[in-house]
């Protein structure tokens, strides 16, 4: 006996197009086409949705990376490796920067004993360390023009997230 085959699914539309309505208490608009219906509420949770992988994809590749760093042969290298307290504590970081929206264009080892975080933003590079005795500190440089805007220590991340504010802005 022959099993009859269920239809295949809609293609997708390539436009969505949609009506405005109107009432006492909220203005929404309704997406309509063939095939489906959104609301904004819908479509705001898709966008949410796409904004947390993003920020999720970012966290994983920056943690990544942290453990890359940490298989350098930094004997051979002649620094000294960041210590564990710093890699503990740089887990930590990453995940306050991505939720506050700064993301890092690298992150490296500091020949000095740490971690290095750059962030770029058009021809200016903020450069933030934080060494293994715990000290913390940032140079912010404009690349065009070849010179170093400033340079700070710092003794907490909210100073971090404060400067890297107004480096964006």
């Amino acid at each position: 006996m022959l099993t009859q085959i269920p239809p295949l699914p809609p293609p997708v539309p390539s436009t969505i197009n949609y009506r405005e309505e109107e009432n006492d208490k909220e203005h929404t608009k309704i997406y309509t086409d063939n095939y489906f219906l959104f609301t904004n509420e819908y479509i705001n949770k898709i966008q949410l949705n796409e904004e947390n992988d993003f920020k999720d994809q970012k966290i994983i590749e920056y943690k990544e990376k942290l453990n890359n760093i940490k298989k350098i042969d930094f004997d051979s290298e002649g620094l000294e490796p960041p210590s564990e307290k710093i890699f503990i504590e740089a887990n930590g970081l990453i995940e306050k920067l991505v939720e506050k929206d700064f993301f890092m264009s690298r992150i490296s080892e500091s020949v000095e004993g740490g971690l290095c975080f750059y962030f770029n933003h058009g021809t200016k590079i903020l450069y933030f360390e934080v060494y293994n005795d715990g000290e913390k500190g940032y140079i912010v440089e404009d690349t065009f023009n070849k010179k170093i805007l400033n340079n700070c220590d710092i003794s907490s991340y909210e100073e971090l997230f404060i400067e890297l504010e107004n480096f964006f802005l």
